[in-house]
């Protein structure tokens, strides 16, 4: 209440599902407290208007996608997130641009970062 904040990403302890609702300005944003699980997204999706989605936490390319469409459905924004463990593989560009997520969330450093980046910039020539 006393910051305006922009974006908040897990403000509470993973565990206070209900206490997200405390925020209510800005892109309140869920990451480890639904950990890119359905039934812990289920127990959030009315507190939160974004969420986080990792590919490889949500464990297939279907399920990820079920997981975006669910999201959308709800009207929150999502984040598409690599995993600190990423590779150089740039599919993730691929599903970012293919399943129209707007926002991605990457390191700033790295050259499996950068693979995903540059990756972007030529869908982004390819398309225009």
């Amino acid at each position: 209440r006393d910051f305006d904040l922009n974006y908040v990403e897990d403000p509470l302890e993973d565990n206070d599902l209900n206490g997200i609702s405390n925020f209510k300005r800005g892109m309140v944003c869920v990451n480890s407290s639904v950990g890119s699980n359905f039934d812990r997204f289920n127990l959030v999706k009315k507190n939160v208007n974004s969420v986080v989605i990792k590919p490889s936490q949500v464990g297939s390319l279907i399920k990820t996608k079920e997981m975006i469409d669910a999201a959308n459905e709800n009207d929150l924004n999502v984040i598409l997130s690599e995993s600190s463990s990423e590779s150089n593989d740039n599919l993730f560009s691929h599903i970012a641009v293919a399943w129209n997520v707007s926002n991605v969330k990457l390191g700033i450093t790295g050259k499996e970062r950068l693979a995903k980046i540059n990756e972007f910039k030529e869908i982004e020539k390819s398309i225009r």
